[in-house]
C-alpha cells in the first residue's frame, strides 16, 4: 500500500536510524506536569489492537500522510 503511493517514511517500524525523527508524546501528568512517553519503534503486532487503534497502527511523516489522504 505505502510504496505504489510514494510513502518513503510511512511503515510500521521506525529503524533506528530514523529514531530521532520520532516525535515525543507527553501522555501522562504526574503532579500537574507532563511526563514524556518512552520512545518505541515498534507498535503491537496484536491485529484486535491494530483495529481498534486504525490510526495509530503505523508510523508515518505529515508529507506522506497528505499523499494518503490525497488518494485515499
Amino acid at each position: 500500500m505505502f510504496r505504489p503511493l510514494g510513502m518513503k517514511d510511512t511503515g510500521f517500524d521506525v529503524p533506528s536510524e530514523k529514531m530521532n525523527r520520532l516525535a515525543k508524546t507527553y501522555p501522562t501528568w504526574t503532579d500537574g506536569k507532563f511526563v514524556e512517553a518512552e520512545r518505541s519503534s515498534r507498535r503491537g503486532r496484536n491485529p484486535v489492537v491494530v483495529l481498534k487503534l486504525a490510526g495509530l497502527a503505523f508510523f508515518s511523516t505529515a508529507g506522506d500522510y497528505a499523499r494518503f489522504a490525497k488518494c485515499c
